[in-house]
C-alpha cells in the first residue's frame, strides 16, 4: 500500500526506486578527479605545449575545456573522446552533488551520462556530447 508521500513524488523518482537505481551518487565512487585523470592531464599538457608550465595543472585543464567549448564536433579527435566523456560525467556529478533535486535527474541534457567508456559513443553522439558539455560548462 502506497503512502501519500510516495504518490507526491515524480514518476522518474518512483521508477528509479522501483528499479533499485541509486538516487544519490557518491562523487568519489567511480569517477576520478581531474588531477588524477592521467589521459586528461596528458591531453591538456599536449594542447598547451610550451605556453604554460605543466605544473599549473588546473590552467591546463581549463585550456582544454576552453578548446572543447569552442571546437566543432568534427574536429574532436578519437583520443579526446575518453577524457571528454569522463569530464562531462564529472561535471554532471558535481552539479548533482551541489543541488540533489528531482528536477536535475529529469533533465534531458544528461543523455550520455550512462556510458561506461568512449567506445560506447557513436559518431552521431559526439555533437550531442559537446552540446551538453558546453551547457554544463556555462552553468
Amino acid at each position: 500500500q502506497e503512502s501519500e508521500s510516495q504518490s507526491d513524488e515524480s514518476p522518474m523518482l518512483e521508477l528509479a526506486k522501483r528499479l533499485g537505481i541509486p538516487l544519490y551518487v557518491e562523487p568519489s565512487a567511480s569517477f576520478v578527479d581531474e588531477i588524477n585523470d592521467k589521459e586528461l592531464m596528458e591531453l591538456s599538457s599536449r594542447l598547451i605545449g610550451e605556453s604554460l608550465p605543466t605544473t599549473d595543472q588546473l590552467a591546463c585543464i581549463q585550456a582544454l575545456r576552453d578548446h572543447w567549448r569552442s571546437s566543432p564536433s568534427s574536429s574532436i579527435q578519437l583520443q579526446e573522446l575518453g577524457p571528454l566523456l569522463r569530464d562531462y560525467q564529472r561535471l554532471i556529478i558535481r552539479r548533482f552533488v551541489e543541488s540533489p533535486s528531482p528536477a536535475f535527474l529529469e533533465r534531458e541534457d544528461r543523455r550520455l551520462f550512462h556510458l561506461k567508456n568512449a567506445s560506447q559513443l557513436r559518431m552521431d553522439d559526439i555533437p550531442i556530447l559537446l552540446g551538453e558539455y558546453r551547457t554544463l560548462l556555462s552553468t
